[in-house]
Parts: C-alpha cells; structure tokens; sequence
C-alpha cells in the first residue's frame, strides 16, 4: 500500500486527525511562544520599572534626608532670631537706660555750667568791687580822697 488513505480508510481519518491535531499543537505552540515573549517583554518593563523605582527610591530619600537637614538648619536660624530678638530687646532697654542717664547728665552739666557761670559772673563783681576799694586806697594803701 503506497498510500495510507487508498489502503485503510480508517487509518486515513486517524492520519487527518492526527495531522489535525499536529497543526492544532504548532497553532497552540506558536500562540504560546507569542504569550511566553509577550511575558517576557512585560517581565523586561517591569524589571526596567523596579529599577527605576528603585533608583526613585533612593532619590526620595536623598531628598527626604536634605528636607530634614532643611528642617534641622530652620529650628537653629528660628532658635538664633530668637536669641538675636531677645538680645536687641535687652540691648535697646539699655540703650534707653544710657539715654536717660545721658539726659540727667546733660540736664547736670547745664546747671553746673550755669553754676559756674554764676561764680564766674561773682567773681568778677567781687574782683571790681576790690579793685575800685583798692583804687579809693591809693598805691600803699593810704586813702585817696575822690
């Protein structure tokens, strides 16, 4: 028998369904190759995405480490104004001190100017006053009659 249809009928309708079956199977085989590379160019994006993702990661916390140290530099500048306010309040109520007493000095020295004004001016009658009584004296003390 050359040919296995003309032979036995029956074994014919086992050959065309198992050449039935063959291309079912490289139909199936060739589908499952499409999905096995389909799931290995998701597995590729995805690992492409964990890398990803984890380099993020790591830039979050590089950025998270400096938003505490921003955090950190901020309490100290906000703890120094603080300090540098309280001080400018105890340096200007010294400085109003200072101001006051430099007034109450003025205020003294305006009087002992006057004061010695004042003796000044004595001084100078009482210096007239005996200058003219040494006049009516004469030169050895004798008086001189005017």
């Amino acid at each position: 028998c050359v040919h296995v249809s003309v032979c036995d009928p029956q074994k014919a309708d086992v050959v065309k369904q198992l050449e039935g079956d063959r291309l079912l199977a490289q139909s199936v085989q060739a589908s499952m190759e499409a999905k096995l590379q389909e799931i290995t160019v998701e597995k590729s994006r995805a690992q492409e995405t964990l890398q990803k993702s984890s380099a993020l990661e790591g830039e979050l916390e590089i950025l998270r480490a400096a938003q505490e140290a921003a955090r950190t530099e901020t309490l100290t500048l906000a703890s120094r104004m603080d300090y540098v306010t309280n001080e400018k309040i105890v340096l200007e109520s010294e400085l109003q001190d200072l101001l006051s007493q430099k007034e109450d000095l003025d205020v003294r020295l305006r009087e002992s100017e006057d004061k010695y004004r004042e003796l000044l001016r004595t001084k100078n009658e009482f210096e007239n006053k005996l200058y003219r009584l040494l006049g009516r004296f004469g030169p050895l003390g004798k008086h001189s009659s005017n």
